[in-house]
């Protein structure tokens, strides 16, 4: 199981989970679940920190995990993408990949479960960017079929505001 953790550098809010080209069509930001948003082989990834550092943890596996931990996260989003070139990769900042964390797709191309775990997004929108990361991301992936959008957890301010519209 290949894991990697990295401290990048966010901007606008976000990051992305992208198989090749960064396609985002500006209607993957309204009406969804207020943490990730997916479709094709792109999703985005909204956080509290608006411009600075976060903590990313990444791991990519050959089948889904045995067992959801919500206790220490305040959002946990599963989706469906598909990673048609089979060289999924976590970006930040302007769009360049980060350093450190594995290729997302471990079996190669097909279709992918990612599961997006987020903690400290309201204590980032209230104290900003400091030197150590207040806002810490998981992100897991493993090969699995189709399957809808399972919302786990949802219980922080920011994303309740997002998923309001």
């Amino acid at each position: 199981m290949p894991a990697g953790t990295a401290c990048p550098m966010v901007s606008h809010s976000q990051y992305w989970i992208q198989d090749d080209l960064l396609e985002t069509d500006p209607s993957m930001y309204v009406g969804f679940n207020g943490l990730v948003s997916a479709q094709g082989g792109v999703a985005i990834v909204l956080t509290g920190t608006s411009s600075g550092q976060i903590r990313l943890t990444a791991e990519s596996r050959l089948s889904a995990p045995q067992a959801v931990d919500l206790a220490p996260w305040d959002e946990v989003v599963e989706v469906s993408l598909v990673f048609e070139n089979g060289t999924a990769r976590i970006l930040a900042g302007m769009g360049t990949v980060v350093p450190g964390l594995p290729l997302l797709s471990a079996a190669g191309r097909g279709p992918y479960r990612v599961r997006v775990h987020a903690r400290g997004r309201d204590r980032a929108m209230t104290e900003g960017a400091g030197q150590d990361p207040t806002e810490e991301h998981l992100v897991i992936a493993w090969p699995a079929a189709q399957a809808p959008e399972t919302c786990h957890k949802l219980s922080d301010a920011y994303g309740a505001a997002i998923r309001a519209g």
